[in-house]
């Protein structure tokens, strides 16, 4: 059995909050592209169908979304 101290279960709570955070103000294409990546592990063509886009529209989504996210978490990361 893993034993996580409080403090650290508190922290990771705390930073899957803020990215949480920063996912949701996300435009929605942006989002559910990003979602459908990193939580349904969905391929790019995947992606393409669901959302009935291109495979270069939804690689220009994750590309913005990303640096969306790095540009909204820059400063949280920059306090750690």
């Amino acid at each position: 059995v893993d034993f996580m101290h409080p403090g650290i279960i508190a922290e990771n709570r705390e930073r899957s909050a803020i990215l949480f955070g920063a996912i949701d103000k996300l435009p929605e294409n942006q989002r559910t592209a990003f979602l459908l990546q990193k939580t349904q592990d969905c391929s790019q063509q995947q992606i393409a169908d669901i959302m009935q886009l291109s495979e270069g529209a939804v690689e220009s989504l994750l590309m913005r979304a990303k640096g969306n996210l790095k540009k909204m978490l820059m400063n949280y990361y920059k306090q750690l």
